[in-house]
């Protein structure tokens, strides 16, 4: 089994990622990367900091890993568009061609 076979969870997949290309990717790499995997990573650890380690909150240490997560997620919002658009051409490209091998000549 390939991974561009034309199964439903493939073309759910592609669905999905179509919807999330048509806003782009400075949308993605700032909002699904910096403000969230960032956000989230900041939230979990300052949580985890507090609540389980008890520590106690300064704002210069709260600023400067608000800025490492939030650097942090841009790196793999950039990184994930940049291989989920190169996966996503290759099955489309791989889709186009296996729709024209399956035209029958008139």
């Amino acid at each position: 089994m390939s991974y561009f076979d034309d199964s439903e969870t493939l073309q759910y997949h592609r669905k999905k990622w179509e919807g999330m290309h048509t806003l782009g990717a400075a949308f993605f790499i700032l909002i699904v990367g910096g403000l969230g995997l960032g956000g989230f990573m900041f939230i979990v650890t300052t949580c985890w900091d507090v609540l389980v380690q008890h520590e106690h909150l300064d704002t210069l240490l709260l600023g400067l890993n608000i800025t490492i997560y939030f650097v942090n997620g841009l790196f793999w919002g950039a990184v994930t568009w940049h291989f989920s658009e190169k996966r996503y051409r290759a099955a489309t490209k791989l889709q186009g061609s296996m729709n024209e091998g399956s035209r029958k000549p008139s």
